[in-house]
């Protein structure tokens, strides 16, 4: 704008006053497409909202639908005393009773040495010891009758891995139909061990492998490797190749130098096997040894003739003449009955392998002889739950839906439309979904429920919402005829899914209508660029024009002033 002011009547700020009116004539259509963008604005808000509640509404339903995510499969265990044991159940278990007696808990194996005169002065001991085996890996290999696999040797392992544990180890074969060969490794209890993927993708697996063709060498990654030679035999645990495998235990260098907290510091930075960890603590001046996992096969392995061990042990008062000297606590197994099966495992929770699709926690020993009853069957308060998140969420869209396409008369008059007031695809919507409940099931087998009023759920015509008034009628009917339930809701809700479908997801009507109005806000943005830009044109060409105007007046001005200034010396 001019900053410029002009002496008489024609000023710099009546200037800018002309050039703002004109400029103000000319934003207007700006404005408009302000006004326009707003209101798609609130459109495209809405289709959102919609969206998300719709979507979410058919994630609802789903999960009552027979499937993988379907809370109708799920499955619950009940322990007669959580301070014994606790259990989880998965949709894989068998509903039953199962009574559990547990006489010993696992526990690690724990020994301390004696008393230093300080724990942070130097000790003055000089000497090497192993913890967690030798101090070198070895195998010793049994190669399988048909002479596929050889047998192997120890390798490095690969980076990020965690060392074989000891023991014994099988490695299996077996041909697909498609005449593909496979291989796994296992330890001596069958339970698939995680080594190297072949193909690189998985980074480590203990799934079954394919084989390449003619002989090669495999490294698992994990301190071993293992030789097939071209012959091709089937062989299953105990008949397949065993490797007894002889970990690499952490080898503790200590000099006169070192304190007993220099010496727990390097037992605890020490690298181990699996299942070989060992951790130390010092507990009143005693260097306390304790094994990072229970079990008696975790027992806190020593070697002492892979290095001099000088005084260090004798003088740590751990270890003499092949023994411990203080063993504090014994390393135990977890003995306990299943249906007076005895049963016996290394830990206590995460027992997965010993009722199918149930995993056990093991908390205490019983302590009478009666046992625990676990009980193993439907997750009907799943069910309820989950009905009660679909009763939620449908009655939130509903009325969602009903006040976004409602038509409102206010007081004075007037009348206030809902942003879907109109549409009458979403006017629909809400109806077709009531009707879909409220509709009979015809393909359910006899003697099922044909509609959801017979399984406690119920509809309120006045404010059209649904509720699951008679929860003790849903449970009756999940005990007593739980398939018959499963047909209902999968034919009622198999119904709304595909409805919901319609309107959500990738392709859905909503997300299209969101890429439809995301795609006019671009070109609303795109022209009022352009209307700004030519509206910033014109101010510059109206400022050059009433810039030269002004100047001209202030010329035409000045030479008034002269004039009459001559006039007035000569009168």
């Amino acid at each position: 704008m001019l900053q410029t002011v002009a002496s008489g009547g024609l000023s710099a700020s009546y200037i800018n006053q002309l050039i703002s009116e004109s400029l103000s004539l000319q934003r207007r259509p700006i404005d408009l497409l302000d006004e326009e963008r707003d209101k798609v604005e609130i459109q495209r808000a809405i289709y959102n909202d919609l969206n998300t509640s719709l979507s979410g509404l058919k994630g609802e339903v789903t999960k009552l639908i027979s499937g993988d995510d379907s809370v109708m499969d799920q499955m619950n265990a009940t322990s007669g005393s959580n301070s014994v044991l606790t259990a989880t159940a998965l949709s894989t278990a068998t509903t039953g009773t199962y009574d559990i007696k547990v006489n010993t808990l696992a526990q690690a194996h724990q020994v301390r040495g004696e008393a230093q005169l300080y724990s942070d002065q130097a000790l003055g001991f000089d000497g090497t010891f192993v913890l967690g085996n030798r101090a070198t890996r070895s195998a010793d290999w049994t190669p399988d009758a048909g002479g596929m696999v050889t047998g192997g040797a120890t390798a490095e392992l690969a980076s990020g891995q965690t060392e074989l544990k000891s023991g014994d180890y099988y490695v299996e074969t077996q041909q697909l139909t498609s005449g593909v060969w496979q291989f796994r490794m296992v330890d001596s209890e069958g339970k698939g061990v995680s080594i190297a993927d072949v193909d690189g993708e998985e980074g480590a697996t203990s799934a079954w492998q394919t084989l390449a063709d003619g002989a090669s060498t495999y490294d698992t990654g994990r301190g071993l490797t293992i030789d097939f030679s071209i012959a091709r035999a089937e062989n299953l645990r105990p008949n397949a190749a065993m490797v007894s495998y002889s970990a690499q235990g952490a080898t503790i260098d200590v000099d006169a130098t070192h304190s007993l907290a220099d010496i727990a510091e390097m037992i605890n930075s020490a690298t181990y096997a699996e299942g070989e960890t060992v951790t130390a603590t010092i507990i009143d001046r005693q260097l306390v040894l304790t094994s990072a996992s229970t079990g008696i096969d975790h027992a806190i392995n020593i070697s002492t003739t892979d290095a001099p061990t000088g005084d260090v042990l004798s003088g740590l008062g751990l270890w003499d003449a092949g023994a411990w000297l203080h063993e504090t606590q014994e390393a135990r197994d977890a003995n306990f009955t299943v249906n007076n099966i005895s049963i016996t495992r290394s830990r206590n929770t995460a027992l997965d392998d010993v009722i199918t699709g149930v995993t056990l926690n093991l908390a205490d020993t019983t302590d009478t002889d009666e046992p625990v009853r676990l009980t193993v069957g439907y997750n009907n308060a799943a069910v309820t739950s989950q009905i009660n998140k679909f009763v939620s969420s449908l009655n939130s869209a509903t009325n969602y839906l009903s006040a976004k396409t409602a038509v409102t008369e206010q007081d004075d008059g007037t009348y206030t439309r809902g942003g879907l007031a109109g549409d009458a695809l979403f006017g629909r919507l809400r109806l077709s979904l009531i009707t879909d409940l409220l509709g009979a099931a015809t393909g359910v087998s006899e003697g099922s429920p044909t509609a959801l009023s017979q399984i406690g759920l119920s509809f309120d015509v006045d404010t059209l919402t649904l509720s699951l008034s008679d929860s003790t009628a849903l449970s009756t009917a999940l005990a007593e005829n739980r398939a018959g339930v499963i047909e209902l809701l999968d034919e009622v809700f198999s119904r709304i899914e595909e409805r919901l479908s319609t309107f959500t997801g990738d392709d859905g009507l909503l997300q299209n209508s969101i890429e439809q109005i995301d795609s006019e806000l671009e070109y609303l943005g795109d022209r009022k660029k352009t209307l700004e830009t030519r509206l910033s044109e014109q101010e510059i060409v109206l400022t050059r024009k009433y810039s030269i105007l002004l100047a001209q007046y202030a010329n035409m001005q000045a030479e008034y002033n002269t004039l009459a200034s001559l006039w007035t010396s000569t009168v």
